[in-house]
């Protein structure tokens, strides 16, 4: 049991701990209006997460909806991230990782016919097997961005963790500031709740018989609630319910653990925003390696045939993310020809890596012209082309022999690479209509309208801010992921 609280015990007239009882209880909800305790709660909870010896190996992760109450937890060697909900890329990361476990875990457990957590070990012999406790705090607003939308997944993951994740160490704990705001399909589901202080006499009519009448009052200290029908008040991890006490508290506790050597809490990495191609693996051709995948830190690979859309503002890293097409499909073994067409003001023009580089519509159209008839006559030749700018060449007299160039490409082992603004390759021109045809490229530092409206793809919540340079969504078969481009030594 992680206890957090003690409760008056009538029978015995005497005081007892009461507390979260993870493979019984499995998962919990805490309600309570602002300033009632409930951020205590979640940090009372991880600090006894790390000094209960009965539950073994467990590793805490916090999602921060509220008004940064659990940071103060980063520091504890068992607590693996605690991230703010502003934070989509470690969120969705996170909670990638726990549905993999789930499912790893339901497999593993079944083998050995484990019902629980504790069956497993002792069956095993896996002692270090780690419990998983997820604080959750600000359910009402993890709810509003992950409901719906192309991350809904998440949203699900959720809930199918506080429904099933007992019986495999995973359990959930969560805050929400009135018991309306959480489904009835959702509380059927949750085994423990506990009732802080409330906001109205509504919410704590929807409590039904958890709350006496008279139970709160204007009075009421943060903390105090009801758990199972018993006044409970909540332990604090310090002797004061401020931050200023609490912090250098737990920072102590911290040291302390990290001196005891117990077991560290695997950390949420970010996606890191330099990458040096020379640091990555070369793929087998036609693949490229060409920077970082969000999903698992991986080594993120594009098949360099075809068309490809390379969008982002002035900034964004579109002509770094050509060099490195470039140097990857050297290193690959790539020795074709390698085609630039665009503006003579780009630095990319005077790259001296080029076969063929030309700035002139008119030469331009009779070099496509020239490639479009090579690549029509043998499809498996590999070869690069770049249009740079390509809101530059719409309507020129390089136009019809771009889109001819670019209907020999599709389905070859020829890469053309068209790069320019969001709105420069949105608009309805046919030449713009032929280059996306293939649904696939980059948008660097996105804006959310730009899947719809560049290649058809709709993109998950997206804030440009959480964009660097070489950072953007990669799009290709109707899905978008996030990715961060390597850096070449050229770029």
């Amino acid at each position: 049991m992680l206890v957090f609280a003690m409760a008056d015990d009538p029978d015995r007239q005497v005081q007892r701990p009461v507390g979260f009882r993870p493979d019984v209880d499995g998962s919990m909800a805490v309600f309570g209006t602002g300033g009632s305790g409930k951020s205590t709660v979640l940090r009372s909870l991880a600090v006894a997460a790390a000094l209960s010896v009965r539950l073994g190996t467990c590793h805490v992760y916090g999602i921060d909806f509220g008004s940064r109450g659990l940071a103060m937890l980063e520091g504890l060697p068992h607590v693996g991230a605690v991230i703010s909900g502003d934070d989509s890329e470690r969120i969705i990361r996170l909670f990638r990782r726990l549905r993999t476990s789930l499912d790893d875990r339901a497999v593993r457990y079944s083998e050995v016919n484990a019902g629980n957590i504790e069956d497993f070990r002792a069956s095993t012999g896996k002692a270090d097997e780690p419990r998983i406790l997820l604080l959750l705090d600000g359910y009402g607003a993890f709810r509003n961005a992950y409901e719906t939308g192309p991350e809904n997944w998440v949203f699900d993951t959720f809930t199918t963790l506080v429904a099933g994740g007992r019986s495999l160490g995973i359990h959930v704990v969560f805050t929400a500031d009135r018991p309306t705001a959480v489904p009835g399909a959702l509380q059927s589901v949750v085994q423990q709740r506990l009732f802080l202080r409330l906001a109205s006499e509504n919410d704590i009519m929807a409590a039904g018989r958890a709350i006496p009448k008279g139970g709160f009052d204007d009075e009421t200290p943060p903390g105090r609630g009801y758990l199972n029908e018993l006044e409970v008040q909540v332990g604090t991890p310090a002797a004061a319910d401020d931050a200023a006490t609490q912090a250098p508290a737990l920072a102590a506790l911290a040291a302390t653990l990290r001196a005891e050597g117990g077991s560290a809490a695997p950390a949420v990495e970010r996606l890191p925003e330099h990458v040096p191609l020379s640091t990555l693996p070369v793929a087998a051709s036609p693949s490229i390696v060409v920077g970082i995948r969000d999903e698992d830190l991986g080594p993120f690979a594009i098949d360099a045939t075809g068309l490809f859309i390379i969008a982002g503002p002035a900034g964004s890293g579109r002509r770094t993310t050509v060099l490195t097409i470039v140097e990857a499909m050297r290193a690959s073994g790539c020795s074709g020809t390698f085609v630039y067409f665009g503006s003579r003001r780009s630095y990319l023009s005077a790259h001296p890596g080029w076969t063929v580089a030309e700035t002139e519509a008119s030469e331009i159209a009779t070099r496509a012209q020239e490639i479009a008839v090579a690549v029509a006559r043998d499809p498996s030749m590999r070869a690069l082309v770049v249009i740079d700018a390509v809101g530059e060449l719409v309507n020129s007299a390089a136009d019809s022999s771009l889109q001819e160039l670019a209907r020999a490409c599709r389905g070859s082992h020829t890469m053309l690479v068209a790069v320019g603004e969001a709105s420069d390759l949105a608009g309805s021109w046919p030449l713009l209509q032929v280059l996306r045809a293939d649904r696939r490229g980059l948008l660097l530092q996105p804006d959310a309208p730009d899947g719809e409206s560049v290649l058809r793809t709709a993109l998950p919540r997206v804030n440009r801010r959480d964009f660097p340079a070489g950072r953007g969504m990669y799009v290709a078969a109707g899905r978008a992921s996030r990715v961060q481009i390597a850096v070449s030594g050229e770029g």
